[in-house]
């Protein structure tokens, strides 16, 4: 009975592909290809899977302005990434990420089969690279390094981690006082201040001063491109504060003393 087989309408057939966006085809024999182009393709009966030419990529908790930037995710996006700073002080970082996938038709199949959809892209696999690159450069750097000093720095190696992968490290123990010993009125050592210990982690590099890189970035491993990649705000644990507002002031007042 010719009436008992599915029929489809042109319209079906005939669909049109916004420039924003790329497409995977999957015929009904299973076979992929990818639609790249913006316009009308012949759709048939094959299943489409559709995914964002480019996303943004937000890791921030507050809705508040940022250095008098408002905030522009939505409830899709992340929270802030907590991270172990050098010398034990911990922070949260939030920043954003641009990212593009490539229009390579292998390269996008094959994003396809590992990942399944555009939200897994977004949410597990750049979601889980940001995470790695943002914590394994932490530890590199102080909380006044990452906050003031060096915030420049953190970001670019933050996103050289994003885009070439990681790199290997050393860790060095220290030990130092916390606070001053405790002494009498001749001077003499009633009790000694307590010492802690710090983990100090630093870049290795080979002989020819360069990184030594261990693990190639996943976002390279399938072709995906960094556009923008920004550290909005450190936001420093309370005791990390105190002791960065504490140090500032000791500086100012050593310069001050000092004219």
């Amino acid at each position: 009975d010719l009436h008992s087989f599915p029929t489809r309408r042109s319209s079906d057939l005939l669909v049109y592909n916004q420039a924003t966006q790329l497409l995977v085809k999957q015929s009904p024999f299973g076979t992929l290809s990818c639609v790249d182009e913006p316009g009308f393709y012949f759709k048939g009966f094959a299943s489409i899977f559709k995914y964002d030419r480019t996303k943004d990529f937000y890791f921030n908790s507050s809705t508040e302005k940022v250095k008098g930037e408002g905030w522009e995710g939505d409830d899709s996006d992340e929270d802030d990434i907590s991270v172990t700073l050098s010398r034990n002080a911990n922070a949260d970082i939030s920043g954003y990420l641009k990212y593009q996938l490539p229009t390579n038709c292998e390269a996008l199949i094959k994003i396809h089969r590992d990942q399944q959809s555009d939200k897994k892209v977004k949410h597990e696999l750049v979601r889980n690279t940001v995470l790695s690159a943002v914590r394994k450069t932490a530890p590199i750097f102080t909380a006044e390094e990452a906050k003031v000093t060096r915030i420049a720095e953190f970001r670019k190696l933050a996103e050289d981690m994003l885009t070439e992968g990681e790199y290997a490290t050393t860790i060095e123990v220290l030990k130092e006082k916390a606070g001053e010993d405790e002494v009498d009125s001749n001077g003499k050592v009633i009790k000694k201040a307590e010492t802690q210990e710090y983990r100090i982690t630093k870049l290795k590099l080979d002989k020819d001063g360069n990184r030594v890189l261990t693990k190639k970035s996943a976002l390279k491993q399938y072709g995906i491109s960094v556009l923008q990649f920004e550290i909005q705000n450190v936001k420093l644990d309370e005791k990390a504060q105190k002791q960065l507002d504490t140090s500032r002031s000791e500086e100012r007042f050593s310069r001050n003393a000092e004219t």
